[in-house]
């Protein structure tokens, strides 16, 4: 297998931090959870807003328009 990219590695850690916690997490407490596991490389949260919506792997569960706050989750977890 291949080297992955800097955000397929980010993609990797998000997605390993949500099957864990079994619910939905808003940006900054999946960087929270990052950091609380010694991860030294972690994406700002924009970065990391940007890698989920992109992936295929990930859900917008709950969107709140007037504090602007997403609730990701793992789209497996649904299946």
């Amino acid at each position: 297998m291949g080297k992955l990219s800097k955000a397929g590695r980010y993609e990797q850690m998000i997605a390993s931090v949500l099957r864990e916690s079994k619910e939905p997490l808003t940006t900054r407490e999946i960087i929270g959870r990052m950091v609380d596991r010694g991860y030294r490389m972690i994406p700002g949260s924009n970065q990391a807003s940007q890698i989920m919506g992109r992936s295929r792997n990930f859900v917008k569960v709950e969107m709140n328009s007037e504090r602007n706050i997403s609730l990701w989750r793992v789209k497996e977890a649904f299946e």
